[in-house]
């Protein structure tokens, strides 16, 4: 076989930069380059942008704007049509089928919190099998929510793939429970664990000046789900940073994962946020960094003593890079994903529940990791190795199926790793923390379910008026 084309989707080339979603589709392009295949084409939200950030070729998305409900559903089924009717095939679609793969790269958007991205990858997904060709999906969450409405197009994307890749033990249950078959699902860890800094990321980091001791923490523009104003995020976030500089004697370096990347643009999203705590703080010791790319976020996390972040990617970047990492889940799909990545080193215990988050809680926990540290180096000595060589083997068969006409080879899961041993009797705020995560995760869980429920009933009753405000004669019947 000649020159491989593959076309990667993935959420990248936005000009508000994401570090997490963007950390995957390098990866995944780094990983595709690597094992010989150079003709890639990106799907992005900017084209320009997809072209300047990964040096290959670009298409726009399909674009499923207000997806929510029936609107998505009606713009899903209008562009499958156009593969068999004759008319303009979207440009990434069209992609997709002159090419010889779809890779989806990782992600939490199979799920119907994201519908827009669903129906995106599934339009996609279909193309590729209009074609004849393999579809490839790595390091995805599925779900958790899934709505009725959405689940037959959730289970079509999963379960006709030609290989499914999945980051928690979560979502591989939810994948085999809509029919993924067992030789082409894997447990993987997340690709953006071994996203390589260049030389160039780490003079820029040099660059900073940042003092040899410093401490990472990340956090949200927002609060997700849980029951407290940004404020007390801001507050919060402050005291703590405070705490850990002092008792750890280090400087914290507040990391933004979602803001504007061109020099000059003004602070939005995480940037804004992460300046309101350095001026809420007190120690002098607390320092807002400016919007980076994901190879400089992921080197800044190597110079780390820790990390602390109500993001879900700092917990890959830090333990992958033998940091540890303590987590405060804003959700339930925070939580489920923080736990996922925390127990591929051991560590799921290092995830928080928002609802309790004070400083004395993340001293506790600092002060295990500190009288730990042999016995969590242990741990890292034994899951980095080999969950390095699975994500290399990984790879290797998908570039192999693309050689091979699309034939795939079963990869076994990757190896589990056994938590850090409990210590008897297991301390206040270990039993404190574990419990109040359990009522977090059913609470939020239970009020994302509400909303979505309602968003999309709110979309379908709106769809319905529009049908019968167009359908006059449609409408008198509907009111007989």
């Amino acid at each position: 076989m000649g020159q491989v084309r593959v076309v990667v989707i993935g959420d990248l080339g936005s000009p508000t930069y994401h570090v997490g979603d963007e950390a995957m589709s390098l990866q995944a392009v780094d990983m595709l380059r690597a094992r010989g295949i150079s003709d890639i084409v990106v799907v992005a939200d900017d084209p320009d942008l997809g072209r300047e950030r990964y040096g290959c070729d670009a298409v726009p998305r399909v674009g499923f704007p207000g997806a929510v409900g029936p609107r998505g559903r009606e713009r899903l089924e209008e562009v499958t049509a156009s593969l068999s009717s004759g008319r303009r095939v979207p440009d990434a679609m069209a992609a997709v089928a002159d090419a010889d793969a779809l890779v989806i790269a990782g992600g939490g958007n199979v799920s119907s919190q994201h519908p827009h991205h669903l129906y995106e990858r599934l339009a996609l997904s279909r193309a590729a099998r209009h074609a004849g060709r393999p579809v490839l999906i790595s390091s995805q969450t599925v779900g958790p929510l899934v709505l009725k409405d959405d689940r037959p197009y959730f289970s079509e994307l999963l379960a006709t793939a030609t290989a499914v890749g999945v980051r928690e033990r979560d979502s591989h249950k939810l994948a085999s429970r809509v029919g993924v078959a067992e030789d082409r699902l894997t447990l993987t860890v997340d690709d953006a664990a071994w996203l390589e800094p260049g030389d160039d990321d780490r003079a820029r980091v040099d660059a900073l000046g940042l003092p040899g001791r410093i401490v990472t923490m990340s956090l949200t523009y927002h609060t997700g789900s849980a029951s407290y104003p940004q404020a007390a995020c801001v507050s919060r976030a402050a005291a703590s940073s405070d705490a850990l500089a002092d008792r750890l004697d280090a400087t914290v370096v507040l990391v933004p994962h979602f803001g504007l990347l061109a020099e000059g643009s003004p602070a939005v999203k995480d940037v804004e946020t992460n300046e309101a705590v350095a001026a809420a703080s007190s120690s002098g010791r607390v320092r807002a960094m400016p919007m980076a790319d994901a190879r400089t976020v992921v080197e800044i996390a190597r110079r780390s003593l820790l990390v602390v972040t109500t993001r879900y990617h700092p917990t890959v970047f830090g333990p992958s890079n033998r940091v540890p990492a303590i987590a405060v889940s804003t959700s339930y799909y925070s939580s489920l994903r923080m736990r996922g990545s925390l127990a591929h080193v051991g560590l799921s215990h290092l995830v928080l529940p928002a609802e309790i988050w004070t400083p004395e809680l993340v001293l506790d926990a600092v002060d295990e990791i500190e009288q730990r540290r042999d016995d969590i180096d242990r741990l890292f000595d034994r899951a980095l190795p080999t969950s390095r060589g699975h994500s290399v083997h990984w790879w290797d068969a998908i570039v192999g199926c693309l050689h091979d006409g699309g034939r795939w080879t079963p990869v076994a899961d990757v190896p589990w790793v056994p938590r850090l041993k409990e210590p008897s009797p297991l301390p206040e705020w270990r039993a404190r923390s574990r419990e109040a995560l359990r009522i977090s995760d059913g609470l939020t869980k239970g009020a994302t379910q509400r909303l979505w429920v309602e968003k999309a009933a709110r979309a379908a009753a709106e769809h319905e008026l529009a049908q019968l405000r167009r359908n006059p004669l449609r409408a008198r019947r509907h009111r007989g």
